[in-house]
Parts: C-alpha cells; structure tokens; sequence
C-alpha cells in the first residue's frame, strides 16, 4: 500500500506484504477490500480478501481473510 500527494506527486509505500509462503495463511496485505481511518485519527483499518482457495480459484480460503491495525511508530 502507498501514500499519494497530489500535491507533489510524491509516493511514498507504507506497508508492504511479506513474499509469499506456502500456506493458504495470509502472509500481509494481499487483497485489501476497504480502508478506514480510526476515530482518532491514530490507526488505520484494512479490510483483507485473505488467501485464494487453491481448489477455487476466486474464493477465498476458509479463515484467511483478517483486519488489519495499522499505527504509525512513535
């Protein structure tokens, strides 16, 4: 995932998924469906597809899909 400005074209990545692993676990944002920003404006929530079923191809596997809290290092 990047971080865009408009204002500067600047692009800058934020998270990142690890490489791949041989499970059908999620090994870092893979598939993000939806972002939100915290209340407080101190995290910010990814809604994750999860891993593709290997036996169905478009489905996702069973468990794999998660939320991610994403805080800024202080």
């Amino acid at each position: 995932m990047v971080r865009s400005r408009a204002s500067t074209n600047q692009v800058t990545v934020f998270a990142e998924a690890e490489e791949p692993i041989t499970t059908n676990c999620t090994a870092g944002i893979r598939r993000p469906l939806d972002v939100r920003i915290a209340a407080e404006a101190d995290s910010l929530f990814v809604a994750d597809y999860g891993a593709l079923n290997k036996n169905h191809h478009n489905k996702a596997a069973k468990g794999s899909g998660v939320i991610w809290k994403i805080r800024a290092r202080p």
